[in-house]
């Protein structure tokens, strides 16, 4: 394959560096959630396979991950649709609007929930995209992940 320079490429290369763009530009933390949940963050961005998958993910369910600050945005959102409010009002006056953080603090459990929710999902997405399995609905991602939560905890989606 020719790549412009008279030198040939191998193929797959360039969906590699375009898929790299993609995933620096939206950041692994970040944005309303900004180190609310240090297991979920770690997690991702130690493991470049997983934020492929999870971009992949996304992209299967035509998610917009660009109106995001950052991926666990993107998934706790997205897990969470109630949530979209709350985080759409800290984008537009960041600075001044509370974070999920400040708004967390007063509940430590539901904070750890989240992070679990997020792991959960996060190992369901991997192991998806290790086993070459398509998940079938975005809706599916969500119920198994919420529902290998503690029922005592469990927060609507």
């Amino acid at each position: 394959m020719n790549n412009g320079n008279g030198k040939g490429s191998k193929p797959g290369l360039t969906l590699s560096c375009v898929l790299q763009t993609t995933l620096q530009q939206l950041s692994v933390k970040g944005g309303l959630t900004e180190s609310v949940f240090p297991e979920a963050e770690k997690y991702l961005f130690n493991n470049d396979q997983l934020q492929e998958a999870l971009h992949d993910v996304a992209k299967q369910f035509n998610k917009d991950m660009k109106r995001y600050h950052s991926l666990i945005d993107f998934l706790l959102v997205e897990l969470f649709p109630k949530l979209w409010p709350t985080c759409e009002r800290f984008y537009l006056y960041e600075g001044t609007a509370p974070t999920l953080k400040d708004m967390l603090d007063e509940s430590p459990g539901l904070q750890e929930w989240y992070n679990m929710v997020l792991l959960k999902a996060l190992e369901i997405i991997l192991q998806t995209h290790l086993e070459e399995h398509l998940l079938k609905t975005w809706d599916q991602l969500q119920k198994e992940a919420v529902g290998a939560m503690p029922s005592y905890i469990k927060v609507e989606a």
